[in-house]
């Protein structure tokens, strides 16, 4: 779930790269 740690962990990193992908 959204609560879970690992997924918190995998889905900032995640979120980074799409904010990157949308700075271009």
């Amino acid at each position: 779930s959204e609560d879970d740690p690992t997924y918190f962990k995998l889905s900032k990193p995640v979120h980074e790269n799409l904010l990157k992908l949308e700075e271009k």
